[in-house]
């Protein structure tokens, strides 16, 4: 509770003196210097940020008798993660980036805004910073769908505090390959591979480890608490349609700064409709496998699982179609996992709460198949993306370079290798404390 109204005040203290006052302006390179992007951005983050609480604490509720544990779950995890990712952050930038140094970064960078603030020697607090803590509590809540009910309220803790670590940890390793590669105008532009792959490869290594309950019960569901879940899954939806590309500054232009240079409204529109072509294949494949029934938990997943498998390329991507078409390929993916593969992973006990296993699948698709495919298919056809915005000193233009779809494939590798390792170590700290505290396994 302390930490959610922390939070509330931090935001707060932002709109009033960063993104709503019109005296306030941000000179310096830390954060969007035109106040007409500066209120664009930040208010998109304030409303991505509050959306995401809502809805997955709501999502929680779907088990029923677990109100109280589901919010302060949620509410938790964020207020947590706002206050300690800071730290986290700057110790793996200086490990990776600038040695302890507090180098200043290339100016020229695609990825400078962001370089720019943590650079020097302080712990920053600024836009940029508060977006990775985000990105951060967003991933613990994914990694709690496959754990939610399974974890005493210390081993809630626990966890978050390590997957503050290994995330981090995951995250500036990739930002460091990002920068030294030859194509950085490309990386994950909804961050799938940090986020959602990494958390559900953390997610089922630590669900392998811990203990898993006997009693059934506890995770059944009333009316009430599926309806409450389902306006979970509507602000989830739209947090996904809030939320602006990690890395927006695709061209390298030192020239000046505009409003394009943060928010691409691609990025909106190709998830919008991954969104709702996920939602309606979800729904129709459902009744299809279930004899006419459709089922909550697909109900659920499906809904944002168009958003995850098209998100790596959702800033990048200019075909309206290869959005509809991916997000019906998750939607028949939710519906057949839930018909046919759910029961069996937990019908020896409670192993996957909600879905952990699909959220991996559907990630893993997105960043190791999806995201590729579309660079080197651009590639072939010598297609100039307008998303690739154009400048005097961008010498390139929108052409894309081959390397971009090799480097996603590292990126995807490393997130399954640190995600499942670290995983696993967590898994078998949070054994010895459910020891400790007296559960034996």
């Amino acid at each position: 509770m302390i930490g959610g109204i922390l939070l509330v005040i931090m935001f707060g203290i932002f709109w009033i003196y960063g993104w709503g006052s019109e005296s306030t302006l941000v000179t310096t390179s830390t954060a969007p210097e035109s106040l007409g992007t500066q209120t664009i951005y930040g208010n998109l983050f304030i409303l991505s940020a509050v959306f995401t609480v809502i809805g997955f604490g709501l999502l929680f509720i779907y088990f029923k008798n677990s109100t109280a544990s589901a919010l302060f779950t949620s509410i938790f995890i964020v207020s947590f993660t706002i206050l300690i990712s800071p730290i986290f952050q700057k110790f793996w930038f200086n490990i990776f980036i600038t040695n302890f140094h507090g180098a200043t970064p290339n100016d020229s960078n695609p990825d400078r805004f962001y370089i720019f603030s943590l650079q020097g020697l302080n712990i920053p607090v600024d836009l940029y910073g508060l977006k990775i803590a985000l990105a951060n509590a967003i991933a613990q809540l994914v990694m709690i769908l496959g754990l939610f009910g399974r974890m005493t309220p210390p081993q809630v803790v626990i966890s978050s505090f390590l997957f503050n670590f290994a995330w981090n940890l995951n995250h500036f390793l990739c930002i460091l390959l990002q920068q030294i590669n030859s194509e950085n105008r490309i990386f994950d532009d909804y961050q799938i591979s940090n986020v959602y792959l990494f958390a559900a490869s953390f997610g089922i290594a630590v669900s392998l480890l811990i203990k898993k309950p006997q009693n059934f019960r506890i995770f059944g569901h009333n009316n009430f608490s599926a309806i409450l879940s389902q306006i979970g899954t509507f602000f989830l939806f739209l947090s996904f349609c809030t939320t602006t590309t990690f890395y927006s500054l695709k061209f390298v232009n030192v020239s000046g700064e505009f409003s394009r240079s943060y928010v691409w409204q691609e990025a909106f529109l190709g998830t919008f409709f991954a969104l709702s072509a996920s939602v309606i294949a979800t729904y129709i494949f459902a009744i299809l496998l279930g004899g006419g029934k459709i089922g909550m938990r697909e109900s659920i997943l499906g809904t944002i699982m168009g958003a995850v498998i098209y998100g790596p390329v959702a800033g990048t991507c200019m075909n309206i179609g290869a959005a509809i078409a991916t997000g019906i390929a998750a939607g028949f993916l939710s519906a057949l996992f839930f018909h046919k593969v759910y029961a069996k992973i937990n019908e020896n006990g409670i192993r996957d709460s909600y879905g952990i296993v699909l959220i991996f699948v559907i990630s893993f698709l997105g960043t190791f198949l999806i995201s590729p495919t579309v660079i080197k298919t651009y590639y072939n056809y010598n297609v100039n993306l307008t998303t690739f915005e154009t400048s005097q000193s961008d010498l390139t233009g929108g052409a894309v370079n081959i390397n971009a779809a090799r480097w996603v494939l590292v990126y995807v590798g490393i997130s399954i290798g640190i995600g499942l390792s670290t995983g696993a170590v967590v898994g078998i700290i949070l054994m010895i404390v459910d020891k400790v505290t007296g559960n034996e396994y």
